[in-house]
């Protein structure tokens, strides 16, 4: 009978992440040129985009790591009531200081929504299909991200840039709504892994591990490679291709719903191949094809080189959320994923700064050749350092 109940429970789950992802998404193709109009430089647009990451690289792990000891529910009921106050209060800025500060806030609700709902997954996940569950979550989140550029374009088209905010703080409050009264608590085997631990000593545990330190580097290097395409973009296309915020929207949404995709046939390919020789394989696509943007000529060519980076991706997002929900079950799974959000966060927050003073230095295309180029030295390191490793798992009776 347990077993029943889990399946509309993780339904809710991942159509609540799905909506609050498209929230989240409608802003990508708006809040650079929004920023611009508040008067922000590369360096300052680069700061603002750093500074929600910052925030979340502080609170997510220890979110994390709290969420198993007390309870993932309450945490994340938090969090999406954060994430839609901050929709509201973005169309109030009157300056890019205004902006950064709401960001700030924004990255507070971040930090606590997408790691406790992987959390969620990755606790349900049976040993030997990690890929497969967090594959589904992986789904929800594409979708709702590849959908959001395209629907904030449309609305930012035709009602401004404020319809666009709030929109997405409508989908945030629908999904606090949907999951009110559904969602249980953390599972007991993630209560008796972290019950006697302090926070320190739950991270000391996992980061003196070699494997968890490639895996937290190889999320780190991914999401550093994938900046480029969210934060920056949107201005080169506008200011290189004089492409519409719709326009912009559709590219990005063409690489994001290819990922979305191909989630589920990847989580069945990762469980049932080598992770490793996976991983190598999309990175170097991703990597390649973004240092190849700068070369496109036209709207179509750079539909063809976003689908196949969401392709890519759909290879790496997979196996890494395999690698960290295998883990999960020694460490607990809201602590790893707590960590391994702040891994994404710290390659965002990096990609942003970097990206940001090549933008003053050298000017928009340059940025996506030397992150493509990056990104693919960090993978490369954290896939020799995952060689030789294997998962610590442990049994409860």
């Amino acid at each position: 009978m347990r077993k029943a109940m889990k399946i509309p429970l993780q339904l809710v789950l991942l159509f609540s992440v799905l909506i609050t992802q498209l929230g989240i998404g409608i802003t990508v193709p708006v809040i650079p040129d929004y920023a611009i109009e508040l008067g922000a430089s590369g360096t300052s647009l680069g700061f603002m985009i750093a500074v929600f990451s910052l925030v979340r690289c502080l609170f997510q792990p220890i979110v994390g790591v709290l969420s198993d000891r007390f309870g993932r529910r309450e945490f994340l009921f938090f969090g999406l009531s954060i994430y839609g106050l901050g929709g509201l209060l973005m169309p109030m800025a009157r300056s890019i200081t205004d902006l950064t500060m709401i960001r700030a806030v924004q990255g507070i609700g971040a930090a606590i929504i997408l790691p406790i709902s992987m959390a969620y997954v990755s606790g349900w996940a049976p040993p030997g299909k990690e890929g497969r569950c967090m594959a589904l979550l992986n789904t929800a989140i594409f979708c709702g991200i590849g959908g959001g550029p395209i629907l904030g374009g449309f609305l930012a088209d035709i009602g401004g840039k404020s319809l666009a905010f709030y929109s997405m703080s409508f989908l945030s409050f629908s999904a606090l709504f949907l999951l009110i009264g559904k969602l249980p608590q953390s599972n007991e085997l993630d209560k008796i892994l972290t019950k006697n631990l302090d926070v320190n000593r739950s991270f000391s545990r996992m980061f003196s591990a070699r494997r968890v330190k490639a895996i937290l580097l190889a999320r780190m290097a991914t999401m550093f490679i994938m900046v480029p395409t969210i934060s920056f973009f949107p201005l080169y296309a506008s200011q290189k291709l004089d492409a519409s915020c719709m326009m912009i929207g559709l590219i990005i949404t063409g690489r994001t719903l290819a990922n979305a995709i191909l989630q589920l046939p990847c989580g069945k390919i990762a469980d049932q191949y080598d992770k490793i020789t996976l991983l190598t394989i999309g990175c170097f696509i991703a990597g390649t094809a973004l240092m190849i943007i700068p070369l496109a000529a036209d709207i179509v060519q750079l539909i063809i080189i976003f689908i196949i980076i969401g392709m890519a991706e759909s290879l790496v997002w997979t196996v890494l959320g395999a690698f960290a929900s295998e883990e999960g079950k020694y460490y607990g799974h809201g602590t790893i994923m707590g960590a391994f959000n702040l891994a994404m966060s710290g390659g965002t927050l990096l990609g942003s700064l970097f990206g940001g003073l090549i933008m003053e230095l050298y000017g928009l295309n340059f940025i996506f050749v030397f992150i493509g180029v990056m990104g693919l030295i960090l993978g490369l390191i954290s896939i020799i350092l995952l060689r030789g490793t294997s998962p610590r798992l442990v049994v409860v009776s």
